[in-house]
């Protein structure tokens, strides 16, 4: 996905589903595979420049250009929007439909998350809270457009859909076990040593031995944290529109119902 000369997003989109349909048994297939998981890995780092096609229907999007490579795929970490954005752009070409339309069909309906959406055209979710931040005067109104995270951060939810969500890792109905066990696996490596980074999940073992998976996400105005422990069959959804970048309340808090939940 590494290359000297720019190219639109969508483009790279084409390429990419076009490599994964020619590819048969053998190398090629295992290439073009691995191509797809690197992208679901934050291991790319492309600029945001301008307006182009987006996945998305009545939206204009953003273009990316590919940028200097900085090492070789696989071999180094560093966290990205851009190929999460990617992906949709993918799996709208794969679905052969907006990609809006494929997540409310193969995701938001079957889990009846009825208070999820995307947020789309700078016109607010009606009922969405507004995001501010802190100031020396007090809170001042600051909120992230989300024209440039299609697939990474623009979608508007509440923490009974995120729970929703959550439950439906327990079990087989939403996502085959294979699915589930490739996604929660570490697949970064940088070196020899292994970062706990699955496929859109971060993983590690908390301070008190407990096997933990979990994403946190920030824009202007707002933080999300969702915790998950799987041992325990907990999980921990804390959403804030404030949006403060040191929160060192947080991990007493999360700690804390984690043990008042071993009590019981």
């Amino acid at each position: 996905m590494q290359c000297g000369q720019r190219e639109a997003a969508s483009s790279i989109a084409s390429r990419q589903y076009g490599q994964v349909r020619a590819a048969g048994a053998g190398a090629a297939g295992r290439m073009n595979a691995l191509l797809i998981r690197q992208t679901m890995n934050p291991m790319i780092r492309k600029s945001i420049t301008a307006p182009a096609k987006s996945p998305t229907r009545n939206f204009t999007g953003p273009t990316f250009h590919v940028a200097v490579r900085q090492s070789p795929p696989g071999t180094a970490y560093q966290y990205a929007n851009v190929g999460y954005t990617l992906l949709s752009m993918i799996a709208s070409k794969a679905g052969g439909r907006p990609f809006d339309d494929l997540l409310r069909d193969e995701v938001l309906r079957p889990l009846g998350l009825t208070h999820t959406v995307p947020e789309r055209d700078g016109r607010r979710v009606p009922g969405r809270a507004r995001g501010y931040v802190r100031t020396d005067e007090g809170l001042r109104l600051d909120e992230q457009k989300t024209i440039d995270i299609v697939g990474a951060g623009d979608i508007v939810t509440t923490a009974d859909d995120l729970a929703r969500f959550d439950a439906a890792f327990d079990g087989d109905r939403f996502l085959p076990a294979p699915i589930r066990d490739a996604m929660l696996t570490p697949h970064v490596q940088q070196g020899n040593r292994v970062v706990s980074l699955g496929y859109g999940w971060f993983l590690r073992t908390t301070e008190a031995g407990r096997e933990m998976q979990y994403h946190v996400g920030d824009g202007a105005g707002f933080r999300a944290f969702h915790y998950r422990f799987p041992k325990e069959r907990l999980a921990i959804i804390i959403l804030s529109n404030v949006g403060e970048h040191d929160v060192p309340w947080l991990a007493p808090l999360r700690d804390r119902i984690v043990e008042a939940a071993d009590v019981r």
